[in-house]
């Protein structure tokens, strides 16, 4: 293995030079309580909640959090005067406070929140204004806001000072009461929440009737627990309330269970999701998948339905269980038929020792070390990082304790999505196992950490007897071996040490060290024992090593402005020129048969690589932010170490690539506001293959606005730009330069006529997908992209985007969560 000659990379001096020129993306917070420190989390689905911090040693388990009505999760903690770092751990996953502003970098690239506790025991103002509840005074009209302690929703009814009105809503961020007693003000009298999904205010009333709705977030709501209704001018209803010369209200029909309230007793609570997406649409393939014929004429699409029903049940106060059933007319086999699956579980169990939670497909987990490893998944499609929790496409458990001080996390995970062309007939699951394993403890003001990750899949492939592997045509030969199927083993490992240091209250420092180990083998062959039936057998074929050093500085530059700087240096080595590396393919439907295909290549080239990542994150006063994102990548390819010459040029036996990457994101303005929302995304990737004259260019800039035409109408646009340039390739063909642009609008209009429920009419390919988040991501051109490249294997990813431009396509979208 050639050894790593480190160098400070060309770009650090650069990068330390914009720290001068740019200015931290800095709601119940942390409040003061009878005993101690309140801490609040809502929470919901959650099995166990916990909160950590340097007041109780960072123990994961020490300190739970009992949950309460609407999901809401809480503990008092008697704290000494100070100021204190802190997260909260939801089923062993380390989340910052949402409801807290003042916060402090980790060392692992995110941030810690922080509470201060003043000589009074009371929490500072800073954080105590964030937890102040919505409404602390009732409104201009003389209501008046209730006490944030426990509310019981139910019918209004009379009290003093006034008339009490509650709501429930534990997704709510604002309700205000509207009616003929205040002009029907949308915001003159806001409720208070007690930061557990309950809502209420006191209005004082004159006698006489009077007319009422709640206004949840923008949407108008008659009061689901007052049977009392008359009609309003739009088909709906308003709710009524009668006050008699005493101030009492006049008697009722007896209220109706809560409509926001789908509890079906005390354990168990449903919700769900209705998803449907209709296309009218030109320029779309049509026929085989392997054909490249489009159709001129507009026609309606197959529509698609997405069904989800969630269940949670709270079986004890130890454990909890999810499950999200799935009915899917894009998943189904038979064109006709929509197919059920279980598409999220879990089984959350959390005694105070430790908390142990098994799932099924959920984003659940991410390492905890520097490099984050077995986490940290960048989401396909969009410009910048869009950091994942690992999880999707897999089944596993996530265990978290602190035996003795030492934290403790262990995941294992099996892959179960690799089924890529929805058929159960064909056989091309990869059986890919996940383990990760981190102990940390903190030694003074160092955290240790010694950090396991490891990935290994089990194949069964046929023909690899005399496909070109020499050790296991040695094998074969020697062992008189006739196998027709081999079992092969895929694995890598890598395990190392992390340290952290925080150096004072705005600068932490990082560094890690892995080493890194990949194999491939054949274990395992159809006659390979005596009776000519499955045998063990052990022939490697690819043997590389490697090592990881990475350092991180994460420092803020002020409480608006956050900065991380991340370097890595990896060697690999490759090998010697006899052994092999093995590839999987897929092939189109139309022609795969019940076989996972592969490739076979050369022996993989002695690599250096050196990676510089910037990260710069700014909040303005005025709904304004920014982020910045710089990397350089360059590697070190040296394929005479192993026997080879480059695959692009057969004179060159070694050649360095270098990739630029620059993206950022600047977001101004509300949607409620005259001037709207606007949200400017651009990505610009500068790569140069060192040979053979390769090179490829690639700028995109996102522009998206969205804008409130009325009360429950919006005007919206999503446009994209893209520009290729190709140097000595067209898109990795031999060919001339190629410049080409490309341009995807989308745009049109949003209806919310109820709560919850989102209409969306516009034209242009949907940039937006629902798939795996309620709240959508913005990958939906690049499925597009993505679906038309599997269906056809010869195309480019030019092809790809032609397909895309010429699509011509009218959305309609509907989703309704309850």
């Amino acid at each position: 293995m050639r050894a790593k000659v480190f160098r400070p990379s060309p770009v650090l001096t650069t990068l330390l030079l914009w720290l001068l020129l740019v200015p931290r993306i800095g709601a119940a917070a942390p409040a003061t309580g009878d005993g101690g420190v309140v801490f609040s989390l809502e929470a919901p689905g959650a099995g166990a909640v916990f909160v950590a911090g340097d007041f109780n040693g960072w123990n994961a388990t020490a300190t739970p959090l009992v949950r309460g009505d609407g999901d809401v999760w809480q503990a008092t903690v008697a704290l000494a005067p100070g100021t204190y770092e802190y997260k909260f751990v939801v089923d062993g996953d380390w989340r910052e406070d949402p409801a807290n502003p003042e916060k402090r970098s980790d060392p692992f690239g995110g941030s810690n929140s922080v509470v201060t506790v003043g000589a009074d025991g009371s929490v500072a103002q800073a954080a105590a204004a964030a937890a102040a509840p919505v409404a602390a005074a009732g409104g201009t009209s003389g209501g008046a806001a209730a006490a944030t302690g426990d509310i019981k929703v139910g019918a209004p009814a009379a009290v003093d000072g006034g008339i009490a009105f509650t709501y429930r809503d534990n997704r709510a961020g604002k309700v205000n009461l509207a009616g003929t007693f205040n002009g029907w003000s949308a915001d003159a009298n806001a409720l208070a929440s007690d930061g557990k999904g309950n809502w209420r205010v006191i209005q004082p009333l004159e006698a006489g009737q009077h007319e009422y709705k709640f206004v949840v977030d923008g949407n108008w709501v008659a009061d689901p627990n007052n049977p009392d209704t008359v009609s309003d001018p739009y088909g709906g209803a308003n709710s009524v309330v009668t006050v008699d010369a005493a101030g009492k209200l006049v008697a009722t029909a007896k209220a109706a269970p809560s409509a926001a309230n789908n509890n079906l007793n005390a354990q168990v609570t449903i919700e769900g999701r209705y998803l449907t997406r209709f296309e009218y649409a030109k320029n779309v393939p049509v026929g085989l998948p392997d054909e490249t014929v489009t159709d001129p004429r507009y026609r309606l699409q197959r529509p698609s339905q997405s069904v989800d029903l969630n269940f949670t049940t709270r079986v004890s106060d130890i454990a909890t269980t999810f499950m999200r059933m799935r009915l899917d007319s894009d998943a189904n086999i038979i064109q006709n038929n929509v197919a059920a699956a279980l598409d999220e579980a879990y089984l959350a169990i959390t005694p105070n020792n430790f908390a142990l939670k098994a799932y099924w497909n959920q984003e659940i987990y991410t390492g905890e070390d520097l490099l984050k490893m077995g986490g940290d998944v960048d989401l396909p499609g969009t410009i910048l990082h869009d950091h994942l929790d690992s999880g999707k496409g897999s089944a596993g458990v996530l265990f978290t304790a602190d035996p003795f001080g030492v934290r403790t996390r262990l995941y294992f995970a099996n892959v179960h999505n690799a089924d890529y062309y929805n058929d159960p007939d064909l056989y091309d699951n990869l059986g890919l196992d996940r383990i990760g394993l981190r102990l940390s403890r903190p030694v003074g003001g160092l955290e240790i950490g010694l950090p396991v990750y490891a990935e290994r899949s089990l194949v069964w492939l046929e023909g690899l007897g005399g496909a070109g592997i020499p050790a296991l045509d040695a094998h074969r030969t020697g062992n008189d071996d006739a196998s027709s199927w081999y079992e092969t083993d895929n694995y890598f490992v890598h395990a190392g040490v992390d340290l952290s240091y925080r150096a004072g209250e705005k600068m932490t420092v990082g560094a890690e060290v892995l080493y890194r180990k990949q194999g491939q083998r054949a274990v395992t062959g159809n006659e390979a024992s005596e009776t000519n039936q499955n045998g063990a057998i052990d022939v490697p074929f690819l043997d590389r090593d490697g090592v990881i050093v990475a350092a991180q500085l994460a420092y803020d530059l002020s409480a608006r402005t956050s900065l991380r700087l991340l370097h890595q240096a990896r060697t690999e080595s490759g090998g010697n020129a006899d052994q092999r590396l093995l590839g999987y393919t897929f092939q189109p439907q139309a022609t795969a048969n019940r076989q996972v295909f592969y490739t076979i290549d050369a022996s993989p080239a002695v690599v250096d690589r050196d990676s510089t990542e910037l990260v710069l994150d700014w909040k303005g006063d005025d709904d304004t932010s920014a982020h910045l994102w710089l990397r350089r990548n360059a590697a070190d390819l040296d394929y005479g170490a192993v026997g080879r010459t480059a695959p692009e040029d057969s004179t060159v036996t070694s050649h360095t690539e270098e990739t630029w990457y620059l993206a950022g994101r600047l977001g101004y303005g509300r949607s409620g506001t005259p001037v709207g929302a606007f949200e400017l995304e651009a990505g610009l990737t500068l790569a140069d293959r060192g040979v053979a004259g390769l090179k490829h260019d690639m700028l995109e800039f996102i522009l998206r606005y969205d804008r409130d035409l009325t009360r429950n109408l919006g005007f919206i646009a999503d446009l994209r730009f893209a520009r290729y340039h190709y140097e000595g390739q067209a898109d990795g063909t031999a060919g001339e330069s190629v410049d080409t642009d490309y341009v995807n609008p989308f745009v049109g209009f949003r209806y919310t006529p109820i709560r919850n429920l989102l209409l969306v009419l516009a034209y242009g390919v949907d940039p937006v997908d629902y798939s795996i988040d309620y709240e959508g991501r913005e990958i939906g051109r690049w499925m597009y992209r993505q679906n038309f490249l599997f269906d056809h294997p010869d195309a480019s990813v030019l092809d790809a985007e032609n397909n895309l431009k010429s699509a011509r396509v009218v959305t309609l979208r509907a989703q309704l969560t309850f």
